[in-house]
């Protein structure tokens, strides 16, 4: 899977959830590294599964620390950028 559709699908898998309010997300084995900002909008997401992915080390310490702790800092890199 390459990075490109592997980002694809994780924002199709989001969408769906945002779609059908689900509170959790399995992103399991997707070689994810990074995330996509639009995780942040799932207001109800309770459980998130991000094992096995590559994530870049801020990321992959933000999610160890649980899912609001994640999207907080989501929202925090997306403030940074231009």
């Amino acid at each position: 899977m390459t990075p490109e559709y592997a980002y694809q699908e994780a924002e199709r898998k989001i969408e769906e959830a945002g779609r059908s309010r689900s509170t959790e997300l399995d992103l399991e084995y997707m070689h994810l590294t990074e995330l996509p900002e639009s995780i942040g909008n799932l207001s109800q997401l309770q459980m998130l599964s991000l094992n096995n992915n590559p994530l870049e080390p801020e990321l992959a310490a933000a999610y160890r620390k649980g899912v609001k702790r994640l999207k907080a800092y989501l929202k925090e890199k997306q403030k940074k950028l231009p």
